[in-house]
């Protein structure tokens, strides 16, 4: 898998820690933030990443930059995750000016996620090329779709161990139409 997806990937599976650099540090600008309304949802804000999107649960909020691929790439994400293991992140990936920058990354995306047996879909939104992934596996299930940007992608993740697999599919289409951005 690119480094670019494994990195994106990681943030989610593994509690929104990247694979990049060491060195490389979040920023953290909000922690625990959000309030839930009456449906149990919060609007959830990047600080810096102009985006914002619906999440289920009190968020944390931060950016890092660089990737290993990508020096000068920047990472903009917010995300949860739920007591039963459900988590939902969204990821602003401003590209950098790199050889890596010059790869379509909704192209990796797909055949990355296809080529593990992934049920993968494209589709447009409001202008925007789309990828949708759909994962399931015996102990994990999850989705994902990634919007390409003027600079940049949008990915939305949600993903849960098999036991709280169960009406993913329902959060996860909510959250993902929830997505609203603006150009840098």
């Amino acid at each position: 898998m690119p480094r670019i997806a494994e990195s994106l990937l990681a943030m989610c599976l593994l509690g929104f820690a990247t694979k990049a650099q060491s060195e490389i540090r979040p920023t953290f600008h909000q922690w625990q933030a959000g309030t839930l309304d009456d449906s149990g949802w919060t609007q959830a804000s990047s600080t810096s990443g102009a985006f914002t999107v619906r999440l289920p649960c009190l968020y944390n909020d931060f950016q890092m930059h660089g990737l290993k691929d990508d020096p000068s790439a920047t990472i903009h994400t917010v995300g949860c995750r739920l007591p039963d293991g459900r988590k939902f992140s969204t990821t602003r990936l401003r590209y950098g000016k790199s050889p890596a920058s010059d790869v379509d990354p909704l192209a990796r995306f797909s055949s990355d996620f296809d080529s593990m047996g992934a049920k993968v879909s494209s589709l447009e939104l409001n202008g925007h090329r789309a990828v949708d992934v759909e994962v399931s596996e015996s102990r994990r299930c999850g989705y994902m779709r990634m919007i390409r940007l003027k600079e940049g992608s949008l990915l939305l993740i949600v993903e849960a161990p098999a036991t709280a697999c169960h009406d993913l599919d329902k959060d996860a289409r909510y959250f993902f139409r929830s997505a609203e951005w603006k150009d840098f």
